[in-house]
């Protein structure tokens, strides 16, 4: 079973603010309880650490062929 953060949480473990959080969303791994606008809105810690591995991959090889 995988564990789930809070938009809160996840503010603090990368140290962004929630808006950061809120521009990003879509390209985030999140799983969004209800249609609403104020839905909460749960983050998998797994698959948002891979995310950042991911990313952080991609910015070391466009440096790597700059």
């Amino acid at each position: 079973m995988q564990n789930y953060i809070s938009k809160n949480q996840l503010k603090n473990y990368l140290g962004v603010s929630i808006s950061t959080i809120d521009r990003k969303l879509k390209e985030l791994p999140h799983v969004k309880f209800g249609n609403a606008r104020k839905s909460r809105v749960l983050f998998p810690i797994e698959k948002i650490e891979k995310y950042l591995d991911d990313k952080s991959s991609q910015k070391k090889e466009s440096w790597n062929n700059s």
